[in-house]
């Protein structure tokens, strides 16, 4: 494990725990109410079709879906608590500087900066449907280790935007995604509060 993943692990599992409680805290009450519950949900058409949307046409998965005497309802938790920590600076492999400040684990704004190759997005699409995909060796095993939506990119300034719901995915997820970033030609990226000005690592 690498010093960066060593001080993600650190700074970003309390933003992951205190996201993932609150999904668990509103199935224990419908558990006590005689719910049927099922976490990281996919969203489908009535026709049973993955639901996709955006730019690069992703699926997208619900917090929770509930279940009671036929009556069946889908839907995410919100939360407005957000741990705080001081920014973090690391830098792609390719040298570009990154910096994580604080945010929501099911809403994580991204900003980033591409070099002069052009926009090419693949890596991202290709990330996010493989952190998609259920993980079987997860840490809590009410749920599946999953990201549940990508929204953008949507140009900003010099620069693009998105916003991610992590979901239930592990920390590792993060990871693979700088890595994704790297390979789309970044050469600044920012996670979490959204700036143009992605400061450079100490």
């Amino acid at each position: 494990m690498t010093r960066t993943q060593d001080v993600m692990l650190d700074i970003l599992n309390p933003v992951r725990d205190i996201y993932l409680s609150r999904i668990l805290e509103e199935m224990s009450a419908a558990l006590d109410r005689d719910f049927v519950c099922e976490t990281d949900t996919p969203r489908r058409a009535a026709d049973g079709q993955l639901i996709r949307s955006g730019p690069l046409n992703l699926p997208e998965r619900n917090d929770l879906f509930t279940e009671h005497n036929g009556h069946m309802s889908a839907f995410d938790v919100e939360d407005g608590l957000q741990v705080r920590f001081d920014p973090v600076f690391t830098r792609l492999k390719n040298g570009a500087p990154v910096s994580i400040s604080p945010f929501r684990w099911n809403a994580l704004p991204i900003y980033v900066v591409i070099g002069d190759r052009g926009t090419d997005w693949q890596p991202i699409r290709h990330w996010f449907l493989e952190a998609f995909q259920p993980r079987f060796e997860v840490d809590v095993p009410e749920f599946h280790g999953v990201v549940h939506r990508c929204h953008g990119p949507v140009e900003k300034g010099a620069g693009w935007t998105f916003e991610i719901d992590l979901g239930s995915a592990p920390i590792d997820c993060l990871t693979d995604l700088l890595t994704a970033l790297d390979a789309c030609n970044a050469r600044k990226v920012s996670l979490g509060t959204v700036t143009t000005n992605a400061s450079d690592p100490s």
